[in-house]
């Protein structure tokens, strides 16, 4: 959070002396998850799963295609994203958290969705901001993936409490 809270304090002072910082944060987001001529920080889980990865679609995106099959989820989108993109992992998170807190009786028990913390999204996002940060160490996505990682890591912890 004080990582983020630097950056505002830094981009309210660029705003100010006349830097365009939605265009700033744009031009870094492509940088970083799009490319060209690749993304610097792939956004796919499958991409840090091994040493030297190059194929964005892996073990990860059929493990997750069969967890959001499972919750009854699919993903339709004009992109064509794989399934281990982080936002998809994190969405997927978001629906059992709901699902949890619905107190249906299919409802995932805390433990599940700790395992699922750990297995996927916190498995791989210290080496996803490791990329972010060798690309943009000054950029907006570093200290967001910072804390993203914090707040996964601290609720795959209460879970288990």
């Amino acid at each position: 959070v004080a990582a983020c809270a630097r950056y505002a304090e830094g981009a309210v002072q660029r705003a100010e002396a006349g830097e365009d910082e939605p265009q700033r944060a744009a031009v870094e987001y492509t940088k970083l998850f799009v490319g060209p001529p690749s993304p610097a920080a792939a956004p796919w889980e499958t991409m840090y799963r091994g040493k030297n990865v190059t194929v964005g679609f892996g073990q990860a995106t059929f493990e997750m295609r069969e967890l959001l099959r499972e919750a009854g989820l699919e993903v339709r989108n004009v992109n064509n994203q794989y399934e281990d993109h982080l936002g998809i992992e994190l969405l997927y998170l978001s629906s059992l958290c709901a699902r949890a807190d619905a107190d249906a009786a299919d409802a995932p028990v805390p433990e599940s969705v700790a395992d699922f913390i750990e297995k996927h999204p916190l498995s791989w996002v210290d080496a996803f901001r490791a990329r972010i940060a060798e690309a943009a160490p000054d950029g907006y996505f570093v200290s967001l993936a910072g804390l993203a990682r914090a707040l996964l890591a601290w609720h795959a912890e209460a879970l288990r409490v």
